[in-house]
């Protein structure tokens, strides 16, 4: 089995609060691996999909999986799916990476369960980061506009992420995150 598979498998089935923290620092890992690649290669690589997969699912299947993400963890994927954004908007690729990123993030906001201060919209840093991923998912809309096949069900979803994301960033968002209605998991789709 590759070991993207494996990743992917943990996302859906690791259930104990000492696996998921051992995933998110696996997860970590990978990250301090890229960064090293990024800074070696001056050219920005992606947090792998199957990576991104895996945290947004464990954070949306498990209850506690929150309390097993440590604080720096969590503003750490915040900032790598901040990048993975930019860099999908710079290739113009808007592609199922780049849904699973935003997606990421939305779950990242269930942290705020274990430390409200997280991603908070008062904080500079945070603002400008929210400002940011609102910014992507506007040149997304447009792109799903004005592309060869005009992809509507996309704008909507970019659309419904970005309301989604507005509600959160000031604690107004309740209820759950919407998962996009043709399923639970829609990876076949863009």
């Amino acid at each position: 089995m590759a070991k993207r598979n494996i990743v992917e498998a943990a996302g859906r089935c690791l259930k104990e609060k000492s696996d998921l923290a051992l995933l998110f620092k696996a997860a970590i890992r990978k990250v301090h691996d890229i960064d090293r690649i990024n800074y070696e290669r001056g050219r920005g690589k992606t947090f792998p999909i199957q990576w991104t997969r895996a945290i947004w699912r464990v954070l949306y299947l498990r209850e506690h999986a929150p309390d097993a993400m440590e604080r720096n963890d969590a503003d750490l994927f915040a900032k790598c799916i901040m990048r993975n954004m930019e860099i999908f908007v710079e290739d113009g690729n808007y592609a199922i990476a780049f849904m699973q990123s935003v997606r990421m993030f939305l779950y990242l906001l269930r942290f705020r369960i274990k430390e409200q201060s997280f991603l908070s919209y008062t904080t500079s840093s945070y603002k400008k980061l929210f400002k940011d991923i609102i910014n992507c998912l506007e040149k997304a809309q447009e792109h799903y506009r004005r592309g060869f096949r005009r992809r509507v069900a996309q704008n909507i979803r970019a659309a419904e992420y970005m309301k989604q994301i507005e509600k959160y960033m000031s604690y107004e968002g309740e209820g759950d995150i919407i998962i996009y209605e043709r399923g639970l998991f829609p990876e076949d789709d863009n």
